[in-house]
C-alpha cells in the first residue's frame, strides 16, 4: 500500500514537472515572438516613409515599455531576469576590473576596426559622415539608458541564457553575439565584438547588471 502511494507521489510530481518545464518554454517562446513582433511594428511605424519618421527616436522608448510590459505578464522570464541581476556583485573589485578591461578592450577594436575600413571601404566615410548627426537629448536618454537595458534582457538574459543550457558556455555567447551584431546592421563586426565583451562579462560575473552597466558605459563612451 505504502509503496503505490510513493509510485503515484512519484508519478505526479513527475506530471507537474513536466507540466513546468512545458510552460516555462512556452514563456520563454512567447517573449521572444512578443519582442520580434514589437520590434517590426516600431521600425514599420518609424521607417523613412512614414510620417512618424522625424520622431524615430522615441521608438526606442516604446520598446522598452514594451518589454517591460511582457515582462509584467510573464512570470517565469520576470522571475528569471530579477534572479539574474545580482547587485551583491558589486561589491567585490573584480566586478570593476573587468569593467575597465572589458572597456579598453571595446575602444581599441572600435578604432581597429574604424581604420580598416577607412583605409579599404571607399564609401565607409561617407557613409560614416552620413550617419552623424545632432543627437537629440531623448535620442541620447534612450541610446545611454533603454536601449542596454532591454537589449541586455534579451541578448544575455534570455537568448544567451538559453543556449547556454543547450550548446554551453562557448557557443551561448557565440551565438547571442553573432545575433546581436546582426541587429546592429552596418557594424556587424564590432557589434559581434561587442555581444562577445558583454556576453563574457555576464557569463563570468553571473550578473545581467554588470552586464547591463558594461553596455550603459560603452553607449556613454560611444555617443561622445
Amino acid at each position: 500500500m505504502g509503496f503505490a502511494l510513493e509510485s503515484k507521489s512519484w508519478l505526479l510530481g513527475r506530471v507537474l514537472l513536466r507540466k513546468e518545464i512545458y510552460l516555462s518554454v512556452f514563456q520563454y517562446v512567447l517573449f521572444l515572438l512578443l519582442y520580434i513582433t514589437i520590434d517590426g511594428i516600431l521600425n514599420s511605424m518609424f521607417s523613412v516613409s512614414s510620417e512618424f519618421y522625424p520622431y524615430r527616436d522615441y521608438s526606442y522608448i516604446l520598446e522598452f515599455i514594451g518589454i517591460v510590459v511582457i515582462l509584467c505578464i510573464l512570470p517565469t522570464i520576470r522571475n528569471h531576469i530579477k534572479s539574474t541581476l545580482k547587485l551583491s556583485v558589486l561589491k567585490g573589485a573584480s566586478t570593476y576590473i573587468w569593467l575597465f578591461l572589458s572597456l579598453i578592450m571595446l575602444f581599441i577594436c572600435r578604432e581597429f576596426i574604424f581604420f580598416l575600413d577607412f583605409l579599404f571601404d571607399e564609401h565607409f566615410l561617407a557613409l560614416y559622415e552620413f550617419g552623424q548627426r545632432d543627437e537629440t537629448p531623448v535620442y541620447l536618454i534612450s541610446v545611454i539608458l533603454f536601449v542596454p537595458i532591454y537589449e541586455e534582457i534579451i541578448y544575455r538574459g534570455i537568448i544567451q541564457h538559453g543556449l547556454t543550457k543547450r550548446l554551453g558556455s562557448l557557443m551561448g555567447i557565440i551565438l547571442s553575439s553573432l545575433l546581436f551584431g546582426v541587429i546592429h546592421g552596418d557594424y556587424l563586426v564590432f557589434g559581434f565584438i561587442m555581444g562577445v565583451a558583454f556576453g563574457v562579462v555576464y557569463h563570468c560575473k553571473k550578473s545581467l547588471f554588470v552586464s547591463i552597466l558594461l553596455h550603459i558605459l560603452w553607449n556613454i563612451i560611444a555617443s561622445f
